[in-house]
């Protein structure tokens, strides 16, 4: 695990104690996009799925297909790709599957008992795809969008197929992410906490299912089904 143990001092009123303390490890990478440099700093772990999701939720390509060619060296990914015509493309609009509640709330304890980052450190967000049997592409970062990024390149890597697959992140859901997931074909959306307003009108648009703040036997649905 990425984490670096350490002494400091705990003080409470006048009291002074020394104890130990975790901090996640991060780094600086480099991805060059095309030529175009962009900088992240991040949890040192799938470092390549990381940069194909970041080029992914760019519409830099719209599969692992259009990557010509990948290449790290220390902290600099270098990535390039096909042309796009950059339009959005999504995966199927509609699904007759829902999702049972029970099945819901056992997956998203799973969810949060895997953030081992978290549970060391405090601030590490997660993010994960789902099906009703198991978790997969489970990420933790630093950054919210990252972790996104992680689980997301992982699934176009593993040239993986949305087929009644959950999405499932413990931050909010914005338009971007949301639209990303549609282009993926994913069209259940869970979070442990909101979506922004601009996120719930694209999958109300859409008819995929939203939820919202799923913790404790209990969510908030925001458009589509539950059983």
């Amino acid at each position: 695990m990425w984490i670096q143990r350490i002494k400091v001092q705990r003080l409470s009123g006048k009291q002074r104690k020394k104890k130990e303390d975790q901090l996640i490890i991060d780094r600086e990478f480099i991805l060059k996009l095309n030529g175009i440099e962009t900088s992240f700093i991040c949890v040192p772990s799938t470092v390549k799925e990381m940069m194909i999701g970041f080029a992914f939720h760019t519409g830099a390509i719209n599969s692992i297909d259009d990557i010509t060619e990948i290449k790290i060296h220390e902290n600099l990914v270098k990535i390039d790709t096909k042309p796009t015509l950059g339009e959005v493309k999504y995966g199927p609009l509609k699904s007759n599957y829902i999702i049972q509640a029970e099945k819901l709330y056992s997956k998203m304890y799973d969810f949060q008992d895997q953030a081992l980052m978290f549970k060391e450190s405090a601030i590490t967000h997660s993010a994960s795809f789902a099906d009703e049997k198991e978790l997969f592409y489970f990420s933790e970062d630093i950054e919210r969008i990252q972790a996104c990024y992680k689980a997301i390149g992982q699934f176009l890597n593993k040239k993986s197929v949305a087929n009644n697959q959950w999405f499932l992140c413990s931050s909010k859901l914005d338009k971007p992410l949301v639209s990303t997931l549609l282009r993926l074909g994913i069209r259940h959306i869970i979070s442990r906490v909101a979506p922004t307003n601009e996120a719930y009108q694209l999958a109300n648009d859409s008819e995929c299912t939203l939820i919202g703040f799923c913790r404790s036997q209990k969510c908030n649905l925001y458009c589509g089904a539950i059983n």
